[in-house]
């Protein structure tokens, strides 16, 4: 954040919940004042940012120090890196400078660029707020309890397997169209939770009427 704000020439600050960077940001962040990085697409057959047309050898760059550059090289590297943000950092397999994210294993400095280029590009995801939250786990919630209306075991668990399906395509619709990030791990543990407790009591009753 601070070499985006150093290249916008602007002062970061917080206003609330949303980080604003002059008047060229406004991004909202999540409960825990985190930020949703938008990873890039790779380049086909690589597996790494650095890997591709984005990464150079720093080597490469740090030995036109001592070379003789003619003024095409030059002017090809101005080129290249003229006016841009540079981030160098360690890609040797040996130093384990990789962190898990949501698109795989990737290198500290490429979640540094992600994050720089999802600030460039406006922060286009955006978490939910609480109270979109709340309403979308209290329908999963009053979805699975309906289910208990269904007679018999199978029914009921393929009815809960169907709710949990729509919940699933839902949240992904707005990740994928509207870039709206909604919680999915809690709802769903709360709906597990609810199910359970939901066939205890169903089970319960069944038994005293059995009687």
């Amino acid at each position: 954040m601070q070499a985006l704000a150093l290249y916008w020439q602007v002062e970061p600050r917080l206003e609330g919940n949303t980080l604003v960077l002059g008047d060229r940001l406004r991004a909202p962040l999540d409960q825990f004042g985190d930020i949703y990085i938008d990873f890039p697409l790779i380049d086909a057959g690589t597996r790494y940012l650095s890997e591709g047309a984005a990464g150079f050898s720093a080597l490469e760059i740090l030995d036109l120090e001592n070379a003789t550059v003619t003024a095409e090289e030059a002017e090809k590297w101005r080129y290249v890196f003229g006016d841009k943000i540079v981030l160098v950092g360690d890609t040797w397999e040996v130093t384990h400078d990789k962190f898990n994210t949501p698109t795989g294993s990737v290198y500290g400095v490429e979640i540094i660029a992600s994050a720089i280029g999802t600030m460039m590009n406006g922060a286009p995801l955006r978490p939910a707020s609480t109270l979109v939250e709340s309403l979308v786990t209290a329908l999963l919630l009053v979805a699975l309890l309906v289910t208990s209306a269904v007679r018999g075991l199978a029914g009921r668990v393929l009815a809960a397997i169907g709710v949990y399906l729509v919940y699933i395509v839902a949240a992904g619709a707005l990740y994928v169209y509207l870039g709206l990030v909604v919680s999915m791990t809690y709802p769903m543990l709360a709906g597990l939770f609810t199910l359970v407790a939901m066939s205890m009591r169903l089970f319960m009753i069944t038994e005293r009427a059995s009687r």
